[in-house]
């Protein structure tokens, strides 16, 4: 598998605690990979 293919598989989990670093850090990582954010006060049932 090619680095690209690795890329456009990957996943990544942002905790969001609620400033624009989070919200800079997921735009840009949204571009080359899908992207989830949970609030940092997420429950353990949300995270699962």
């Amino acid at each position: 598998m090619n680095a690209a293919a690795r890329v456009e598989e990957a996943e990544v989990l942002f905790v969001d605690n609620f400033d624009s670093f989070t919200y800079n850090l997921v735009e840009y990582v949204s571009e080359h990979a899908a992207t989830e954010v949970l609030r940092n006060t997420a429950t353990i049932e949300e995270v699962r």
